[in-house]
Formats: structure tokens, C-alpha cells, sequence
């Protein structure tokens, strides 16, 4: 599993027009086939934070989709509106599920 994972602080006056903004992204995004997993989650401690991730298959997709116009949009989208204060790609070589 590959993990993208982008941290954003956004201004108190553009709060609303982000989340719109990221909620279509995602929205848009579910109609594809690629990518298997796509949150955004806001900070308890700060509502300006928030936390983007999406979850891939493979290196291959994720470098792909990091090459799309649909990738630059969603970077694009969050430093027009906020900063993007930190962006990683994580690899994971194994998953282990802990419910019984």
C-alpha cells in the first residue's frame, strides 16, 4: 500500500470555498477507478488544519496520478486557498489488520 499524505493550513476566510473545493475533488475523484481510499480530516486542536490522504495499490498508479492535471488541481486548489505545509508519499511493506 502507498499512502499520500498532505497537511494544509488554511485561512479563516477561504475555510469554506477549501472545503468545497477538496469535497468536489474527492467527489470527482470516487468516479475513478484508481485509488482505493480518499479522506480529508480537520485538526481538533486547529480548524484551519487539515489532513488529505488517499490510499494506492501500487507505485506505479501513484506515480502516474502525481503526473495528472487532476494531481497539480489538488495542489493547486490547497496553496491557493491555504499552505500546504507538508507532502509525503509513504510505502508500506505490510498491513496488518488488529480486530479480531
Amino acid at each position: 500500500m502507498i499512502i499520500l499524505k498532505i497537511r494544509t493550513m488554511i485561512a479563516p476566510e477561504k475555510k469554506t470555498e477549501f472545503e468545497q473545493a477538496v469535497r468536489y475533488i474527492i467527489d470527482m475523484k470516487l468516479k475513478q477507478k484508481t485509488g482505493v481510499f480518499r479522506r480529508i480530516y480537520q485538526a481538533s486542536d486547529d480548524p484551519m488544519s487539515y489532513l488529505y490522504i488517499e490510499e494506492w495499490d501500487s507505485r506505479e498508479e501513484i506515480t502516474a496520478y502525481m503526473s495528472s492535471d487532476a494531481y497539480r488541481a489538488l495542489i493547486g486548489a490547497m496553496d491557493f486557498l491555504g499552505q500546504v505545509t507538508e507532502a509525503q508519499v509513504i510505502t508500506t511493506s505490510k498491513v496488518e489488520n488488529i480486530l479480531p
